[in-house]
């Protein structure tokens, strides 16, 4: 009873490990395709636009500062 009882923690602290993974692995991907989005934004003759790039610049320089 008491490994019946010891199984059942264990998969379910399994379970919890593996869904916050999931849910970390999730916001990595959200995070990247919004980089992706604001770096291949281009003019009408195919150059990049710089402002959406500058932005994205200035959030990292201010994402290290608070670290």
């Amino acid at each position: 009873m008491i490994r019946q009882q010891k199984a059942a923690e264990a998969e379910a602290e399994r379970q919890k490990i593996k869904s916050e993974k999931e849910e970390r692995i999730k916001a990595y991907k959200k995070q990247r395709l919004e980089k992706t989005k604001v770096i291949s934004k281009r003019t009408q003759r195919g150059q990049p636009l710089m402002k959406d790039r500058m932005q994205l610049l200035l959030k990292q320089i201010e994402e290290m500062k608070k670290r």
